[in-house]
C-alpha cells in the first residue's frame, strides 16, 4: 500500500483499525510506551519510545559495566592485600617484610 494512493490533502489525523500484511501480523496501535512492557505484536512503537527505551536499556547497562569493574577492582585489590599479609607472615623465608613496594621483592 502506497500513501500516494490516497488523497490525504488537509487531513490532521488518521485512526487505523488495522493494518495487516503478509507476515501475519496485524498492527492495531502506535505505542508511545517508552518502556515496551507489554511486549505486543499488535504495537508500532513511535520514534520517541524508542529513544526513550534504548537510552533506558543504555543507562542500565552502563550501571552494569560499572559495578562489574568495582567488583573487579575490589577483588583485585583483596587479592594484593592477602598476598601482602602472607609475605609479612612468611617464616619460612626467615625474612620479615614490613613494608614494601613494587619492584623491591
Amino acid at each position: 500500500m502506497n500513501a500516494n494512493s490516497f488523497d490525504l490533502s488537509g487531513l490532521t489525523s488518521i485512526r487505523l483499525g488495522s493494518i495487516g500484511a503478509q507476515l501475519g501480523a496485524q498492527v492495531n496501535e502506535f505505542s508511545t510506551d517508552g518502556t515496551m512492557a507489554q511486549n505486543s505484536n499488535e504495537k508500532v512503537p513511535t520514534q520517541a519510545a524508542v529513544r526513550t527505551y534504548v537510552a533506558t536499556r543504555d543507562a542500565e547497562h552502563l550501571v552494569m559495566a560499572q559495578n562489574a569493574a568495582n567488583l573487579g577492582i575490589a577483588t583485585a585489590l583483596a587479592h594484593a592485600n592477602a598476598g601482602i599479609t602472607t609475605l609479612r607472615n612468611d617464616t619460612a623465608k626467615a625474612v620479615q617484610i614490613s613494608e614494601f613496594f613494587v619492584g623491591q621483592i
